[in-house]
Order: C-alpha cells, then structure tokens, then sequence
C-alpha cells in the first residue's frame, strides 16, 4: 500500500510478507481497506446495479477468529464492510464458505450457512453495526463442494465409493443452499469435450458423475425416482409396473424365446453364435413413452466371459438423423437404485429426456459388445424405466370439515362446527383441546422461493392441533404445574413426547395412562369414548406444511407473495409476519409469548410462524418426500446425525426467513429444548359421546 495519505511510521503487515513494504498500523489498515471496498462496490455498480457477487468467502472465512491481525483473511471483514456502505439494494452476495468444500455431510453444510448468515454468528459482529442489516438483507449462502477431495477417497466411509462420497456431498450442499452450490474441480475437465491434455475429462476420471449431478440438479427428479424406487423395491407387482415401470416384461419372467436371447430363470441371457460384434435386445421389453418428460432408468447384468454391457438410447432428430447415448455398468449399487448387488453382477442407472414430438423415435436397448466366442454371455434383470416430471396433479385446498374439542378432564369428545371460534373458550389453552379436521386435498410443499423444485404431496382427512400443546394442557394430562399455562410447552425431548427411543415403532400409539404424553392423551380420550378410531401423534412435516400453507403459496400464510431474499428485519415485511409471528422484528421484551394472539390461518390454526420451533415426526433428510402422506420413517446416516428429527415454524428472536412456512430446522431425539414445542396431530374418526 503506498497511499501519501497514509504517511509512512505505520507499522502493520502480515507475518508472511517477506518482501520490503511500507509498513501501517492494522487499525489504519483497516480503514483504507473499508475505503478501497467503497470505491470497488461504487465502481461495480454503477454498471451492474443488481449484479450477484459469488466469492469463496465474503466473512465465512473469519466468522470464527478471535485475532483478525493474524488471519490470513483478516482485512477482508473491513472491504465488505466498505462495500456495505455503498452497496444497492439489489446486490446479492453468496458466501461459498470454503471452509467446508471437503465437507460431505450435511450438518457440516448447515453448519457453513449458520456461520455465513445467522443474525447470531460472530461474523456479523465483525462489521459496523450499521451495516449489519444490510448484510442480513443481502448476504446468502451458496456452499462449494471439492470435487477433487471425494474423487480421491478423502474422508471416505466404508464401502462407499468415490462417486458415493460425491453425490453424499452435493446432496447435503444443496439441502443447505440459498440457490447456488459451487463445484471446485482441479484435476479434471467438464467442458472441451474434444480437448486433448494432461487433465481427463471428470467423466472418465469418476464414472457416472454426469448422470449423478443431472438427477442431484434437479431435485423433483431426485426425489421422485428415490421414492419410486423404494415402492417398486417392495416387489414387482402388477399394480408397480402398470403405475410406474413403462417397460414391457421388466423383469424378464414371460417364458418367450426370441433369436440370441432366451429368459433363464427370471432373467434375460443372451447368447448365440455371434462373435466379434454387437448383440441388441430389444424385443419385448420396448417402452411405451410420451414426450416432453424426463425418464429415470436402472437395470442389472451380469457377465460371464469377455464382453462389454451397456444401456443405450436411441432416438430419431428428424428425417435421417439419429442421436444415441450410452450408460456404463458399475459394481457398486447405483445413487437412486441402491439395493444390493449379488456377487458378480453390476448396475446401471441414469436420466433421459425425451423431447416433445419424439415419442415414436425413441428405443431403450441392452447391449453386449466385444464378444470372442459363443460361450461369452449376458445376463440382464430388474430393467426399470420411469416417466418423472410429468404434468403435475391438480392441487387443491378441501379447508376444514369440523372443529373436534376434547375435555381433558372427563375426555369427552365434541364435534363443533369447523369455523368454531376457540377463543370464546377460556379453556381452550388449559382444560380443553381443540383440533381441526383438514379434509383430504392436495398442494405443493417445499422453498416457495424455488417453486419449479417444489413437491406434490396429497392427504386422506386428518387432525391438526389449533394451538401448540400448551403448558396448562401438558400438565394437565402429565401433571405438575406451571405458571405461565398459555405458553407452548418446551424442553421435552422427542422421545418423551413420543416414547420410541427415537425410532418409529409407537407409529401406532399405545393407549397408556402412565406413559409418555401421546400415549396418556390416548388413554384419556380411548377411555371417555369407547371405539374411537383416532390415533394421536407429532405430524409429519409435509402434514405440518400443508396445514400451514392452508392453500396459501408464499413464504406467510396470510400471504401469496415469497420473501425473495434472506433477511434478519426487512422493514417491507414486517407488517405480513407481524400478523401472523413473534419473531426478532416485534419480540420486545424477548421470550416466548402465550399462543393465539396473532391471526389464525384459512385452517384456523394459530402460532404457525415463530414463538418456538414445533417438533414434527419426520427424520430430518435434506430433501423432503413427495407422494400421498409422505413421511420419513428411516435416519439419513448411521451414526450421530440418524438421530435428527425434523423441526418447523421459527423462532421468537430469530429473522424473517426463519420464520418462514417452508423453512426447516432440525434437532436431536434425546435432546429437550427451551426453544422447541409441539403441536398434535391425529389420524382417523374420533366418536364422541356428544353429538
């Protein structure tokens, strides 16, 4: 730095320069910098207004550090406070925290974005308080993944491959991303397919990583095929492959022999008198596909002798024009397809799109090349082709069949109209319980900011609690007693609430008058009403959503519109979450406040955004399921993290986007929390004495 204004008796530099410079304070280091970030923000915008500034760390990378004067990066807190004095409002800045580029798992992605944006990291502390709601406002969280780093078995777990570890990685980065997800690669090419050099192509270096990056991109792609998949897993049933499976004889089970090939045993063999050349197999097993949808392919092959499997698809262009593309097999079960592989036999999997207009173009063939002589044989099974992506299912909100009261005391149940006003009751947050009936229906779920990535999910009729359970309610069926009896009851762990253990076996809760909340709350309304049906339990977060949402579409449900951006206090919303939130913006003085003070959504549900995070049955995966009633029955990983359940709503001192009818937290089953509730969910008719 050799700025006159300066002066020259400053003694600041790094540890690691070695070459002679002019020498400054870091205190007057600092200031210089915050003026260089001024004249670069100002430079910048003035031809890119609403420009998006992607960097591997904008404060990420000193979030934590106690000594700016030693950090390597530790100038860079005052250039972005200087660009923060200056900056539009439109600029966006994504923080990739480098950090955890060699991260695999996804509490180590969350971990990034709470260092990078969290209105309580030690990051924001290291700029001027008066640019901290900017930062708040325009800061965002796009994790980097280093390709290289899995490619190379860094960090591997058992019997995962390279290409395991990758798709694990990408998977949890973009469970945690704002929007984008950063690819770092070093030691390999995706682009100049012709290029010849001293770096393979990522291809040919990790086989399948194309395919594993195209189904990880697209969520609706991945999360459709896994949960395909794990229905056509239960068996190959008529009723599987007439909803799913277009392939005709999948499963090579039809006693039919054509030339060069012939079922043996369940499977399809081919063989024959052909050597040195190319056996195709079409035949019976030629699908039947509408254009404009993207397919999900997965079969298996086993071979004896030499021989080269592959899948290949084949489609016409137009007149006289063929494109082809072929999938290798592997000897590792595949990303979606993962059921174990017998001994010798290897996977393929992948996804193709078939353009509009091209249906009667298109051919799914297996092959076998290179073979020497006649006793050099294939065996395929299990061929799978799904249609994904098609024309979405119609959505609608059915709104609420009745309003269900229950007595705590006498556990009498009542059937109320479904417009009932609980507030007239004075009980209704200590003696009595009330839950909505939400009639079956169907919408989407997931980050409405992302809506081309959000899942269809539909319902049979159940029970939403019209409150989170309150204290006065927890004690009066455990017990005890309480002081403040309209707040949300928190610091009970899962397992308390539930008395699993963490896992799923009181699926179907046991009616008990000495066990956990859900199992007393059975008994009391089993015991006043002889043959009910209900069974009472935490919702499932697609339950939870839908119920929120209320046939809503924005980030509130007293709104359609979506809060585009991350923000801590965003002045244009804070009339919307006031309605409907205790959040940082209005939780003055801070702490939970007691339940049905704030507007009810379509559902008549209260206290659906902020006051306490709400604890839902799911385990907590970085991609939420679509289907009918979906729900997370199996933990993401062994080992500590398969212990996370899934949480919602928000929280008293947090910001905005935390408050947000899709955002998702997650948190331990053994753990209580001061800062998590719970509100009951139910299945079935409850009868009740009254009328």
């Amino acid at each position: 730095m050799t700025n006159a204004a300066w002066g020259n008796d400053i003694t600041f530099r790094y540890s690691n320069n070695v070459a002679p410079l002019p020498l400054y304070s870091f205190e007057d280091t600092r200031q210089y910098v915050r003026q260089r970030g001024r004249e670069w923000m100002t430079a910048v915008a003035a031809e890119f207004p609403d420009i998006i500034l992607y960097s591997t760390t904008w404060l990420s990378a000193t979030a934590y550090a106690t000594d700016l004067e030693s950090h390597a990066y530790g100038l860079l807190p005052s250039f972005v406070d200087g660009m923060l004095d200056v900056i539009t409002p439109k600029t966006r800045l994504i923080d990739a925290r480098i950090n955890n580029y060699r991260a695999s798992e996804l509490i180590h992605y969350a971990g990034g974005g709470y260092a990078v944006k969290h209105i309580d990291t030690p990051a924001l502390q290291k700029i001027s308080p008066e640019n901290r709601q900017k930062y708040l406002r325009q800061i965002e969280y796009g994790p980097s993944v280093y390709v290289d780093s899995h490619a190379n078995g860094v960090g591997a777990i058992a019997n995962h491959t390279p290409l395991d570890m990758f798709c694990r990685a990408l998977t949890s980065a973009r469970a945690s991303t704002d929007e984008y997800v950063w690819l770092y690669p070093e030691q390999g090419w995706w682009f100049f397919p012709d290029a010849k050099g001293e770096l393979d192509k990522w291809e040919d270096k990790m086989p399948g990583i194309n395919e594993a990056i195209t189904l990880l991109k697209n969520r609706e792609i991945n999360v459709g095929a896994k949960k395909i998949m794990g229905e056509m897993r239960a068996g190959y049933t008529p009723e599987n492959i007439e909803n799913h499976n277009v392939l005709r004889n999948p499963n090579f089970d039809t006693s039919v022999v054509y030339w060069g090939y012939v079922w043996d045993n369940g499977t399809m063999k081919v063989t024959g008198n052909t050597t040195n050349g190319l056996q195709v197999v079409q035949g019976n097993i030629r699908p039947n596909v509408i254009g404009g949808v993207y397919y999900y392919f997965s079969v298996d092959c086993k071979v004896q002798g030499e021989g080269t499997p592959q899948v290949f698809f084949h489609k016409f262009e137009g007149a006289g024009t063929v494109a082809s593309r072929t999938h290798q097999f592997t000897s590792t079960p595949a990303f979606i397809d993962n059921r174990p592989l017998e001994p010798g036999w290897m996977r393929s999997e992948g996804v193709q799109y078939i353009p509009p207009g091209q249906t009667s173009g298109f051919a799914f063939y297996l092959q076998f090349f290179g073979r020497k002589s006649s006793s050099d044989t294939v065996w395929f099974d299990n061929a799978v082709l799904i249609p994904l992506l098609e024309k979405p299912p119609t959505e609608s909100w059915s709104g609420v069949d009745h309003t269900l009261k229950i007595n705590l005391v006498s556990g009498v149940a009542e059937k109320l109209p479904p417009n009932f006003d609980v507030t007239t009751d004075p009980d209704a947050k200590n003696t009595n319980f009330y839950l909505r009936r939400i009639t079956s229906g169907g919408g989407k779920i997931g980050d409405e900011r992302k809506p081309s990535e959000m899942l269809h999910v539909t319902f049979s009729d159940y029970y939403m609690g019209v409150f989170p359970v309150t204290q006065g309610q927890y004690t009066q069926v455990m017990g005890g007693s309480t002081s403040t009896p309209n707040r949300p009851q928190v610091n009970i762990a899962y397992e308390a609430l539930r008395g699993a253990a963490g896992g799923d076996s009181s699926s179907n809760m046991v009616s008990n008058a000495d066990g956990c909340f859900l199992e007393r709350l059975q008994h009391i309304v089993n015991t006043a009403n002889p043959g009910s049906g209900i069974v009472f339990d935490l919702p499932s977060e697609a339950q939870w959503e839908f119920a929120c949402r209320a046939g809503t579409t924005g980030s509130f449900n007293n709104t359609n519109a979506v809060l585009e951006v991350d923000t801590g206090f965003d002045a244009a919303w804070t009339n919307t979450i006031n309605e409907v939130a205790w959040w940082a913006g209005n939780n003055s003085p801070s702490g939970a406040k007691d339940v049905g003070q704030k507007r009810p959504n379509n559902a008549g549900l209260y206290d659906m955004h902020g006051n306490q995070y709400e604890v839902c049955r799911d385990y907590f995966w970085p991609e939420l399921l679509n289907g009918r009633d979906p729900l997370r029955t199996e933990p993401y990983s062994s080992g500590a993290y398969g212990t996370y359940r899934a949480s919602r709503s928000g929280y008293f001192s947090y910001g905005a986007s935390y408050t947000r009818t899709s955002y998702r937290g997650s948190l331990i089953y053994t753990t209580a929390y001061g800062s998590v509730c719970f509100r009951i969910c139910g299945k079935g008719e409850v009868v009740p004495v009254s009328p």
